[in-house]
């Protein structure tokens, strides 16, 4: 799974944070100064072509903490996660 949050409140200025399989990837984190909320177009991808397939984008009113990335990485892998 891939998770981007927005934080901005870090204490050098907002930034665009990534996490990957639930972890955060501090080589993708990206100074992000502009409001969120003006923000029109995200590309996910780059230069490279090649088969992506997105199964689902969900977007919070509120910034998820690390642990909630966490946590819903670990949900979304849960096979039995619609029984429960």
């Amino acid at each position: 799974t891939l998770t981007l949050t927005w934080d901005c409140k870090a204490e050098s200025g907002p930034k665009l944070l990534f996490y990957r399989d639930g972890r955060f990837d501090r080589h993708r984190t990206e100074e992000y100064p502009a409001p969120f909320g003006k923000l029109t177009k995200l590309v996910v991808g780059g230069d490279v072509e090649g088969d992506v397939a997105i199964d689902e984008i969900v977007v919070y009113s509120t910034a998820l903490s690390a642990g909630d990335v966490e946590f819903l990485h670990a949900a979304a892998s849960d096979s039995a996660r619609f029984a429960k």
